[in-house]
């Protein structure tokens, strides 16, 4: 019993020291965006004027990084789709900046999206909807993951 008992602790132990690190699974591509609190129907985050004195506010998108960090800043473009979109730039929200900066080193980013307290918010909510798009910086991770609406309104929503 005792010979048993050394030759399967013998077993073990040459099994443990045999092993060795699989790192097959590493996403080694180039870096790719996606919005990690959005997906498929899924897709937006609402906001209410009511009760707030303010005529402007910042909605938040956050957009994550696939990959490895940089050790430069970069670029990513963020654009309006215009066939889902019921906000007008101007009226209702500032225009989408041509490109984000990404400082280097970072896996994440809150993209500011500044929304407009108009006076046709009293009569119901507006969509803006926005979508990642692939650049000389960045891939697309997620198919489904690359729009996000925003419904805002000056109602009860």
């Amino acid at each position: 019993m005792r010979h048993l008992y050394n030759l399967i602790i013998l077993a073990v132990l040459s099994g443990l020291v045999s092993c060795k690190q699989d790192f097959t699974g590493l996403y080694t591509g180039k870096t790719a965006l996606y919005f990690p609190t959005f997906i498929n129907n899924l897709d937006s985050t609402t906001y209410s004027f009511v009760g707030k004195t303010v005529s402007t506010d910042t909605v938040f998108l956050l957009v994550r990084f696939l990959g490895n960090p940089s050790d430069q800043a970069k670029h990513l473009k963020l654009t309006m789709d215009a066939s889902k979109t019921t906000a007008k730039p101007g009226d209702h929200f500032e225009p989408l900046k041509d490109s984000y900066v990404v400082e280097p080193g970072v896996f994440d980013i809150n993209i500011p999206i500044i929304i407009k307290k108009h006076e046709d918010l009293s009569d119901g909510a507006v969509v803006l909807a926005v979508e990642l798009t692939e650049n000389e910086d960045f891939d697309i991770a997620f198919d489904n993951r690359k729009k996000a609406r925003i419904i805002f309104s000056n109602i009860i929503m």
